[in-house]
């Protein structure tokens, strides 16, 4: 993967580690989505602890989320958790641009510490043919 579609992939792995208290840290990213105003609160699914995703052409796309880190209880991520790649492109980093802003702002003026760091992703679905290949790609760990 070269050129655009790595800086969309690099966008889109972008993920805010929150130290607090997860509810707090679920409270403040919250608001943040919100004030954004382009993703829809929907179901938490497995470890998410709140869940967003935002209506595009290519489904409810991208899914962000707050996670607990694996290996850290204080600390919480916010950040996607699942992609759309289609038409030999990754979906969705123009939509994740405009909640991290809010997100962050929101964060801050909590007084909770953070920190970016940089998440991987993994094909969820039958790789034959693209490469990449087109379909659901989802966040391989929360660190």
């Amino acid at each position: 993967m070269a050129g655009k579609a790595a800086k969309h992939v690099a966008s889109l792995g972008r993920q805010l580690v929150i130290v607090g208290d997860p509810a707090a840290v679920t409270t403040q990213v919250r608001d943040g989505v919100e004030r954004c105003g382009r993703f829809t609160e929907v179901e938490a699914e497995g470890p998410e602890l709140a869940a967003w995703t935002a209506e595009s052409a290519f489904g409810p796309f991208p899914r962000i989320a707050v996670l607990p880190a694996d290996e850290h209880p204080d600390r919480s991520l916010f950040g996607v958790d699942q992609f759309v790649w289609r038409m030999r492109f990754p979906q969705g980093s123009g939509f994740f641009d405009r909640a991290w802003t809010p997100v962050l702002d929101a964060v801050k003026s909590a007084g909770l510490e953070s920190h970016e760091q940089a998440g991987t992703f993994e094909f969820s679905g039958d790789a034959a043919g693209d490469d990449p290949p087109d379909g659901e790609w989802r966040l391989a760990s929360a660190r």
